[in-house]
C-alpha cells in the first residue's frame, strides 16, 4: 500500500484519496474488532477503536501518525 500521502497537506486530493483508500482497505480486509477499526491518527496512536467514519474524521482533524508501521 502506498503511504506517501500521509505527509501531504490534509486538504490535498492525494491525502483525501489516501485516507479513503486506507479506510476501504481496512474494511475490505476485515481489520475489524466489533465492527470498528483502529485509529492511526496522532491522538489515538492506533490504540482506540472507532467506526470507519469516525476514523476518517480523525485522520483529517488530528493527522495520520507518520510512525504508523503496519502496512500490508
Amino acid at each position: 500500500m502506498d503511504e506517501s500521502w500521509i505527509k501531504m497537506d490534509r486538504q490535498s486530493f492525494e491525502y483525501n484519496h489516501g485516507v479513503n483508500s486506507f479506510i476501504d482497505f481496512a474494511l475490505e480486509n476485515e481489520c475489524l474488532v466489533n465492527d470498528r477499526i483502529r485509529c492511526p491518527c496522532l491522538k489515538c496512536k492506533n490504540m482506540k477503536l472507532f467506526e470507519a467514519n469516525i476514523v476518517k474524521d480523525y485522520l483529517f482533524f488530528h493527522e495520520f501518525d507518520e510512525t504508523y508501521e503496519r502496512w500490508i
